[in-house]
């Protein structure tokens, strides 16, 4: 239990933690009634989450209070979360990734619930200002951490307690008023390679002066990089046979830009898993970053339910679903964040401080 994984389902045979289903009756006797956050570090969480709630409600005959909602989710099925959260007739608490951190109009919320440390201090102190918005209501921050257990070869860090240690440390410096200031003059060489090959290959070519002015004047995403560095980051892209210079000084693609420009990932900023729709009786559920293969008649999670797949489409890239029994999945332990200084210095002052065991 608590290796690190993919977001990829699981078959079924994978034997079901037991310390999640603890967290999720925690939330289910102290949340039933009220609206609230959920925030577990992962879509996978999300999914794992809402399904035990949703089964703790069906297993005590009472109306389902719980809603999942992540990135892979069609615009439908969030809109229904959503719109559970805003209205006033029924308690509603979404099981969400980040997008629910900010920005989504939602009404208020009772209380968030952090499952795992945050990824980091800022990213928590978004999430519980969507708490106590109501004039005399307090902001309430629930936090859970799931740690392997002693014994045996235990590694350093369950014997520290790690996980615990930084959440401490992160709601350590969040009462202290302290978060990571925004990262805004970093140089992001990588995305400014790829704008430079993507100008090019717009324009058929571009001198070196209309691409510095373009993406490294004044007011530009990267202002903050000098005539020199620019100069010599074209001399490496042409050393490496991503550019090459014609007579007239017109930069245009060389035989290894060529190459980056013509594949079909190239205008995607960031490397992700290859997605394939979820499709069941003609409704599209959403998608889902397919990092190993599946197989016919395996179970999966997805926007709180289990569902059995049917039949892949490789070609249309499409997982065909029914509604299906109960699934068991291995627990998945989400990344975390590098440290600061002042972060490091809180985990050392927690791992002074007594611990105390969940509240029963």
């Amino acid at each position: 239990m608590g290796n690190e994984q993919s977001d990829a389902p699981e078959a079924e045979e994978a034997l079901e933690p037991v310390t999640p289903a603890l967290i999720a009756a925690h939330l289910f006797k102290g949340l039933r009634g009220s609206n609230n956050l959920v925030f577990p570090n992962s879509r996978r969480e999300v999914e794992r989450y809402t399904h035990l709630l949703n089964k703790m409600c069906e297993d005590q005959h009472v109306p389902n209070e719980f809603w999942p909602h992540h990135g892979s989710l069609s615009k439908e099925i969030r809109s229904e979360t959503e719109a559970a959260l805003k209205q006033k007739e029924r308690p509603a608490s979404a099981i969400c990734t980040n997008t629910l951190e900010l920005g989504i109009d939602i009404g208020a919320v009772k209380s968030v619930a952090q499952i795992g440390p945050p990824p980091s201090v800022a990213s928590l102190r978004q999430r519980l200002g969507r708490s106590g918005r109501r004039k005399g209501e307090p902001a309430i921050l629930r936090g859970y951490c799931v740690e392997d257990a002693l014994g045996g070869k235990a590694s350093l860090d369950t014997e520290l307690r790690l996980g615990t240690v930084r959440m401490a440390a992160m709601i350590s410096l969040l009462l202290e008023g302290w978060f990571e200031p925004p990262m805004s003059k970093g140089a992001h060489l990588s995305t400014l390679v790829q704008q430079i090959l993507s100008f090019i290959a717009q324009n058929g070519g571009a001198t070196i002066g209309q691409l510095y002015g373009l993406l490294c004047g004044q007011e530009t995403p990267f202002a903050s990089v000098s005539k020199e560095e620019f100069v010599e980051l074209v001399r490496h892209l042409g050393q490496k046979e991503l550019l090459v210079q014609d007579s007239s000084g017109t930069l245009l693609h060389g035989r290894v830009g060529e190459k980056f420009v013509n594949h079909y990932t190239f205008y995607a900023a960031f490397a992700s898993d290859e997605e394939f729709r979820i499709v069941s009786g003609g409704r599209t559920l959403g998608s889902l970053p397919v990092s190993q293969a599946l197989s016919i008649g395996q179970r999966i999670l997805f926007a709180g339910k289990t569902w059995r797949v049917e039949d892949i489409d490789e070609a249309q890239k499409t997982i065909f679903v029914v509604r299906a029994g109960g699934a068991r999945r291995r627990y998945s332990r989400a990344g975390q964040a590098g440290p600061t200084r002042a972060f490091v210095s809180v985990c050392v002052s927690c791992l002074r401080r007594p611990m105390y065991p969940l509240p029963g």
